[in-house]
Protein backbone atom coordinates (compact mmCIF):
# COMPACT_ATOMS: atom_id res chain seq x y z
CA UNK A 1 0.00 0.00 0.00
CA UNK A 2 2.78 1.92 0.50
CA UNK A 3 3.71 1.90 -2.97
CA UNK A 4 0.37 3.31 -3.93
CA UNK A 5 0.25 5.90 -1.61
CA UNK A 6 3.91 7.42 -2.57
CA UNK A 7 2.73 7.36 -6.35
CA UNK A 8 -0.75 9.34 -5.31
CA UNK A 9 1.45 11.94 -3.07
CA UNK A 10 3.79 12.15 -6.51
CA UNK A 11 0.79 12.95 -8.87
CA UNK A 12 -0.48 14.75 -6.42
CA UNK A 13 2.48 17.17 -6.21
CA UNK A 14 3.20 17.23 -10.02
CA UNK A 15 -0.26 18.16 -10.85
CA UNK A 16 -0.09 21.12 -8.21
CA UNK A 17 3.16 22.30 -9.11
CA UNK A 18 2.08 22.40 -12.92
CA UNK A 19 -0.94 24.69 -11.34
CA UNK A 20 1.56 26.77 -9.79
CA UNK A 21 4.28 26.87 -12.80
CA UNK A 22 1.35 28.26 -14.71
CA UNK A 23 0.20 31.00 -12.15
CA UNK A 24 3.70 32.50 -11.62
CA UNK A 25 4.22 32.71 -15.54
CA UNK A 26 7.25 29.53 -15.44
CA UNK A 27 5.49 27.34 -18.01
CA UNK A 28 4.81 30.33 -20.52
CA UNK A 29 1.88 28.67 -22.27
CA UNK A 30 -0.41 26.04 -22.03
CA UNK A 31 1.33 23.94 -24.04
CA UNK A 32 4.24 23.68 -22.06
CA UNK A 33 2.58 21.93 -18.76
CA UNK A 34 0.96 19.32 -21.49
CA UNK A 35 3.71 16.97 -20.69
CA UNK A 36 2.91 17.31 -16.91
CA UNK A 37 -0.82 16.88 -17.07
CA UNK A 38 -0.20 13.72 -18.68
CA UNK A 39 2.53 12.38 -16.40
CA UNK A 40 0.27 13.06 -13.78
CA UNK A 41 -2.82 11.69 -15.04
CA UNK A 42 -0.79 8.95 -16.25
CA UNK A 43 0.52 8.11 -12.76
CA UNK A 44 -3.31 8.55 -11.16
CA UNK A 45 -4.16 6.11 -13.86
CA UNK A 46 -1.42 3.48 -13.25
CA UNK A 47 -2.14 3.43 -9.26
CA UNK A 48 -6.11 3.18 -9.78
CA UNK A 49 -5.14 -0.07 -12.27
CA UNK A 50 -2.78 -1.64 -10.28
CA UNK A 51 -4.34 -1.16 -6.11
CA UNK A 52 -5.95 -3.93 -4.72
CA UNK A 53 -8.86 -2.07 -3.37
CA UNK A 54 -10.00 0.79 -5.97
CA UNK A 55 -12.34 2.36 -3.63
CA UNK A 56 -9.87 2.62 -1.04
CA UNK A 57 -7.14 3.94 -2.81
CA UNK A 58 -9.30 6.51 -4.60
CA UNK A 59 -9.90 7.73 -1.18
CA UNK A 60 -6.45 8.25 -0.31
CA UNK A 61 -5.57 9.82 -3.40
CA UNK A 62 -8.66 12.17 -3.31
CA UNK A 63 -7.25 12.85 0.14
CA UNK A 64 -3.82 13.40 0.01
CA UNK A 65 -4.51 15.80 -3.32
CA UNK A 66 -6.84 17.87 -0.74
CA UNK A 67 -4.46 17.81 2.01
CA UNK A 68 -1.50 18.78 -0.33
CA UNK A 69 -3.63 21.07 -2.27
CA UNK A 70 -4.77 23.29 1.52
CA UNK A 71 -0.79 23.33 2.23
CA UNK A 72 0.55 24.61 -1.19
CA UNK A 73 -2.71 27.16 -1.03
CA UNK A 74 -2.18 28.57 2.75
CA UNK A 75 2.06 28.52 2.54
CA UNK A 76 2.45 29.52 -1.75
CA UNK A 77 -0.85 31.79 -1.85
CA UNK A 78 -1.77 32.35 1.42
CA UNK A 79 -5.13 31.59 1.16
CA UNK A 80 -7.64 31.49 4.61
CA UNK A 81 -8.06 27.81 6.19
CA UNK A 82 -11.87 27.84 6.61
CA UNK A 83 -13.20 24.89 8.90
CA UNK A 84 -15.23 23.80 5.21
CA UNK A 85 -12.02 22.21 4.51
CA UNK A 86 -10.64 20.74 7.44
CA UNK A 87 -14.27 19.07 7.99
CA UNK A 88 -14.07 18.13 4.31
CA UNK A 89 -10.50 16.16 5.02
CA UNK A 90 -11.91 14.88 7.95
CA UNK A 91 -14.67 13.60 6.16
CA UNK A 92 -12.91 12.00 3.52
CA UNK A 93 -10.56 10.30 5.88
CA UNK A 94 -13.39 9.38 7.81
CA UNK A 95 -14.95 7.22 4.97
CA UNK A 96 -11.50 5.83 4.07
CA UNK A 97 -11.29 4.36 7.65
CA UNK A 98 -14.81 2.56 7.34
CA UNK A 99 -14.13 1.41 4.01
CA UNK A 100 -11.04 -0.77 5.46
CA UNK A 101 -13.49 -2.59 7.63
Amino acid sequence: MFFYISLAITAALIQIATIYWLKVGFLKSFLWAIPFILLHQYLFLYNYTKAPNFTLIWFITTAITSLLSLLVGYWFFKDVLTIYQVIGIVLILAGMVFLKF
